[in-house]
C-alpha cells in the first residue's frame, strides 16, 4: 500500500492509521488469548502519518482506538459526532503529554463471569469487576501490571480519584445486569443454551 502511495504521489496528503484490535496475553498469568483487561490484552500499536503528525514524534498520552474516528473526519473535513468520546490524535499529537489523561475498556463476553472495566492513563491503570476485587496498577513501576495497589494504604488517594472517574462514565454493577440480560435475550432467541454453546466452529483455523 505505502508503495502504491509513493508511486502514486500521494504519500504526502495521505493520512495512515496502524492499529490493532487486541493484544495478547501470550502466556502471562497462565492465559493465551485476550478476554482480559491486564494491557496484555487491551495495549494495541497505534502509529500514525500524514498531514498533521511530526515524523519520529512518540506521543506517551494514553490514547484509544475511539480516538481513531474524530481523526479521520478531520482529515476529511467533516465535522465529528459531539457525542462520540474520542479525540482527534492529531490535536493530541501536537499539545504536550497528558498524563492525566484517562481512556476507557470494557469486557463483557465469552461466558465472562462479570463485566470489567478498566480506565489507563499512561502512569495507572484501575479495574473494577461486578462482584470481584477492584485492582490498581503502577504502569511505570509494573509494567506487566503484576502488583495489585488497591489495598495499598500509599495509594489510597488514586484509588479513590480512579473510582470517581469510573463512576463519572457508568455503575459497573448496572452495566453487568444490562450486558446479561441483553446476551440472555440473544441466547434466548437462538434456542436457549444448549442450543447456543453447539452453534459455530469448534476451534481456530487448522494449523497448515
Amino acid at each position: 500500500m505505502l508503495a502504491a502511495l509513493d508511486a502514486s504521489g500521494q504519500r504526502d496528503d495521505t493520512l495512515i492509521i496502524y492499529a490493532s484490535d487486541h493484544g495478547e496475553t501470550l502466556g502471562q498469568r497462565g492465559r493465551w488469548g485476550k478476554s482480559v483487561l491486564y494491557a496484555d490484552s487491551t495495549q494495541v500499536p497505534l502509529i500514525c502519518a500524514g498531514p498533521g503528525f511530526q515524523a519520529g514524534h512518540q506521543v506517551t498520552t494514553a490514547v484509544s482506538l475511539l480516538d481513531i474516528a474524530p481523526t479521520i473526519t478531520n482529515a476529511l473535513g467533516a465535522a465529528a459526532d459531539p457525542d462520540w468520546t474520542g479525540k482527534d490524535l492529531t490535536r493530541i499529537a501536537a499539545q504536550p503529554d497528558n498524563p492525566d489523561r484517562l481512556v476507557f475498556s470494557e469486557y463483557h463476553a465469552a461466558n465472562a463471569a462479570a463485566a470489567g472495566m478498566r480506565l489507563a492513563s499512561s502512569d495507572w491503570s484501575y479495574h473494577a469487576y461486578a462482584g470481584y476485587e477492584e485492582e490498581l496498577f503502577d504502569r511505570r513501576a509494573d509494567p506487566l501490571e503484576s502488583v495489585n495497589l488497591a489495598a495499598n494504604p500509599a495509594h489510597r488517594a488514586q484509588l479513590r480519584q480512579m473510582r470517581a472517574a469510573l463512576a463519572d462514565i457508568c455503575d459497573p454493577h448496572r452495566v453487568d445486569a444490562l450486558a446479561k440480560a441483553d446476551q440472555d435475550r440473544l441466547v434466548a432467541r437462538f434456542g436457549g443454551p444448549d442450543a447456543a454453546f453447539t452453534m459455530g466452529p469448534s476451534g481456530a483455523t487448522k494449523v497448515p
